[in-house]
C-alpha cells in the first residue's frame, strides 16, 4: 500500500532526477534535451520528435465533481506527487530557460498538496421489510 514514506521518496527522485509533464509535452521535452543531450541529442531549437506528433486523445469529457473528488480522495497521495513534480519542473525549467517563458500556461499551484477530500456518502440500498 501507498505510504507517506513513498510518496517523500518519490518527491527526492523528482528533485534528483528530470521530471517530465504529460500535459506540458514541449515543455519537458525541451528541457530533456538540454539536460540530457547525450540521450536526445541536444536543444537546436527545434523540438525532438514525439511519437504522438502532437496529437493528444483529450475527448473525454472531464469528471463530474463527485466522481472527481471519489478520484482525489482515493489517489491523494498521486495528486500530492503531481503537484510537488509540477513546482519541482517549473524550478528545473526556469534554472535552464530562465529568459523563457514556458510553451503552455502555467496554472497556478498550491504551496502545498491539499488534505484528501473525503469522499461522498455511499446511499445504502433500500432494505426490504421482513415477510
Amino acid at each position: 500500500e501507498a505510504s507517506r514514506e513513498m510518496l517523500e521518496a518519490a518527491a527526492a527522485n523528482a528533485l534528483r532526477y528530470p521530471v517530465g509533464l504529460l500535459d506540458r509535452m514541449d515543455d519537458s521535452l525541451r528541457l530533456f534535451a538540454t539536460t540530457l543531450p547525450a540521450f536526445f541529442g541536444g536543444w537546436d531549437g527545434v523540438p525532438p520528435c514525439n511519437k504522438c506528433g502532437g496529437r493528444t486523445n483529450a475527448t473525454r469529457p472531464p469528471p463530474n465533481p463527485v466522481h472527481r473528488r471519489i478520484l482525489e480522495h482515493v489517489n491523494a497521495l498521486d495528486v500530492s506527487l503531481y503537484a510537488f513534480a509540477e513546482r519541482a519542473f517549473d524550478r528545473r525549467f526556469r534554472a535552464c530557460f530562465p529568459n523563457k517563458d514556458a510553451g503552455q500556461v502555467r496554472r497556478a499551484l498550491p504551496a502545498a498538496p491539499p488534505p484528501p477530500v473525503a469522499p461522498p456518502p455511499v446511499a445504502s440500498p433500500p432494505v426490504a421489510p421482513p415477510p
